[in-house]
């Protein structure tokens, strides 16, 4: 139930998003790219699906990010944005390196810098500047782990923090590239979700595959699903899960986790950036 509980916190950033993509980018089909990749992406959804409270790290960066574009765009000073950064900082250490940034973005509007003209621009650079600030913070953890225990590595789903900033940033990035490179970015993340899904995940913990001498999982064939087929599969499944889920419940999940990956998909293909 917690498990379930930190992912519907966290689903909150899929409307989140594409309001910061619309305030960023100004356009409503790269928006839908923005909140579709974040949607998709398997990584994110392993890090917030944790009992932790990286689910509610990942959301209240999200709306701080969207509470700084929102102040960009009217031009006036948002008390929810330092709200947000105080509750946020009683959430992860890392919420340090988002001062800076706010106090600039709060200095700049006290000074009554209206937006006018490029105000996507500045919309865009207040994305880029949380970014970075969070990749400053990455590197000095790196720096810090280096020194002290020899580890040139560091926590890298931290940067699931700023998963806003990031598909906002590259869905922008690429759009001007070529016109069908956002919709094609959420297919290959599509694409990768499905494969870490079905060919990973749900044959591991079924049985079907294990892990290796060398601590590797071993890669799934076609032959290993003859052992337990679709049936099996289902009622290995559940066996792990409460009383409450049963089969058919089960299987409804699963077919509409199906129907949503591939209507995400279907509805950012078909409609390209111009």
């Amino acid at each position: 139930m917690l498990r379930w509980l930190s992912v519907l916190i966290a689903s909150l950033i899929v409307p989140l998003i594409y309001r910061i993509g619309k305030l960023a980018l100004g356009d409503d089909r790269l928006a839908l790219c923005c909140s579709a990749v974040a949607a998709i992406m398997p990584g994110l959804a392993l890090d917030v699906a944790r009992v932790g409270n990286d689910c509610l790290a990942v959301l209240l960066f999200t709306l701080l990010t969207w509470l700084g574009n929102r102040q960009i765009v009217e031009g006036r000073v948002s008390w929810g944005l330092g709200v947000i950064l105080g509750l946020a900082l009683l959430t992860k250490a890392y919420f340090l390196v988002a001062i800076p940034p706010v106090l600039l973005l709060t200095a700049s509007s006290v000074a009554g810098n209206p937006v006018r003209g490029p105000a996507f621009q500045r919309a865009i650079l207040w994305l880029l500047g949380v970014y970075l600030a969070l990749w400053a913070g990455q590197l000095y953890n790196v720096t810090l782990l280096c020194l002290t225990k020899g580890l040139a590595a560091s926590m890298g789903w931290y940067l699931y923090a700023v998963v806003a900033a990031e598909v906002t940033l590259c869905t922008g990035g690429l759009a001007a590239v070529w016109r069908w490179a956002p919709a094609g970015g959420v297919a290959l993340f599509a694409l990768l979700d499905l494969y870490t899904i079905q060919a990973v995940a749900v044959p591991y913990y079924t049985g079907v595959i294990a892990d290796k001498a060398n601590g590797a999982i071993s890669a799934i064939h076609l032959a290993n699903w003859r052992v337990v087929e679709f049936e099996g599969t289902v009622e290995r499944l559940t066996a792990f899960k409460a009383a409450w889920v049963s089969r058919p419940l089960m299987v409804a999940v699963w077919l509409a986790y199906l129907v949503a990956t591939a209507w995400k998909v279907v509805d950012t293909v078909r409609r390209p950036v111009d």
